[in-house]
């Protein structure tokens, strides 16, 4: 499973990948200079994800998986696994039980890619062909990192 989302992710897509950071950062260093050269306007944006493996819906997870050709064995696998998962909470003597609903487990090897997949099949459906910079032949509108630093 982990192969397969790892085939599924595109270049762009250094975040949670093994020595990609890096790439991403040389990209961003030449994208501008490059509008520096060539006085072309450029917006760069950061977005810093909050509990980011809190915040995707279970179903996003399951719809991604099976896009990106994870079986359907493994599918009906995670889908056990996100179901009927709950947290105790206790103040004093008394306990609360509460239904976790969504996320994937922290920890987990597997969540960052089921994540990151997860993104990718929703970036997936917006209409952005006609977006970004010309490198090569290729249309370049988003990079995916863990981190941007300078």
């Amino acid at each position: 499973m982990e192969r397969i989302l790892d085939d599924y992710q595109p270049v762009e897509q250094a975040g949670f990948r093994k020595n990609s950071c890096m790439d991403n950062m040389q990209a961003v260093t030449q994208l501008t200079e490059r509008s520096r050269e060539y006085h072309l306007p450029l917006v760069l944006v950061f977005v810093d994800y909050k509990k980011t493996l809190d915040s995707v819906e279970t179903n996003a997870v399951l719809n991604a998986s099976a896009y990106t050709g994870i079986p359907s064995v493994y599918i009906r696998l995670l889908e056990q696994c996100f179901s009927n998962n709950s947290t105790i909470i206790q103040l004093f003597d008394r306990k609360l039980k509460i239904p976790i609903e969504r996320g994937v487990r922290q920890g987990d090897t597997i969540s960052p890619k089921l994540f990151t997949a997860a993104l990718l099949y929703a970036m997936s459906e917006l209409d952005w062909e006609d977006k970004g910079y010309s490198i090569d032949v290729k249309k370049i509108s988003n990079l995916l990192s863990q981190t941007i630093s300078y």
